[in-house]
């Protein structure tokens, strides 16, 4: 039996769709962010689960406990986007984690190359999943074994972020967005929506809103943004350009 593996809750959803929900599991660890010197302990990274809603985050406890115990048996078929930094990298911890596992993988973004936007695997609707699925690329050993060496590369390293350059995961400081969130900054009053709406489409940066969030958060602590009018959703609260810009 082909088993379905993603890396983000919407990508589950959205395979759950298409394919049996007992063939799809979902590890939507965020690995591209924070420490990932011990990735499937809970507490290490607890507090970028505590983003998740409680349900949510029952799904990133079982994934964790299901990676832990090697639960996933036979064939797998790998769905993810290389320009999405926790799919890279959570491609690359599964495939180092389960060696001996018979894996396939579909990159998606290939899919979209002319696309204004890096495709992502929660934007497939069933035609093409049912259209790629016998596109998988089966993973040599060799492959496998780059694909450890990157991965041992990424933890050695434990950068704050992992972004995608020239293709591939690459470690990264904390402030590796900040420039583009800071171009959507106008010297009026904006709300923080629309500045990261504005940098997801200017950088192509396809990390979660809540991390493009926190930056903002940080930025307004640095007096790099001005904070105008604080929402109790903070998406909808206003900034503009901080006094020391």
């Amino acid at each position: 039996m082909l088993h379905h593996v993603c890396f983000s809750l919407q990508a589950y959803e959205t395979l759950c769709r298409t394919f049996c929900q007992d063939t799809v599991s979902s590890f939507p660890l965020m690995l591209s962010i924070g420490p990932i010197h011990a990735p499937l302990e809970f507490r290490s990274r607890q507090t970028l689960y505590d983003w998740y809603a409680p349900k949510d985050r029952i799904q990133v406890w079982n994934g964790l406990e299901r990676l832990k115990s090697h639960q996933i048996t036979g064939d797998v078929l790998i769905w993810y986007s290389q320009q999405v930094p926790a799919d890279a990298c959570g491609l690359l911890h599964f495939v180092c984690s389960n060696p001996d596992l018979a894996i396939s993988v579909v990159d998606v973004s290939l899919v979209g190359q002319a696309a204004p936007m890096p495709i992502c695997v929660q934007d497939l609707d069933e035609p093409q999943f049912n259209r790629l699925v016998s596109c998988g690329h089966r993973l040599s050993i060799a492959e496998k074994a780059v694909c450890a060496e990157k991965w041992g590369a990424l933890q050695s390293e434990n950068a704050p972020l992992r972004c995608i350059s020239h293709g591939a995961a690459v470690s990264a400081g904390i402030d590796a967005y900040d420039a583009f969130l800071l171009a959507g900054v106008r010297s009026t009053p904006r709300k923080v929506a629309s500045v990261i709406a504005s940098a997801i489409s200017h950088g192509k940066i396809l990390e979660t809103d809540r991390f493009l969030c926190e930056r903002i958060r940080a930025l307004i602590a640095m007096q790099k943004i001005q904070l105008v009018q604080e929402d109790a959703c903070f998406f909808m609260s206003l900034i503009q350009n901080g006094k020391f810009l």
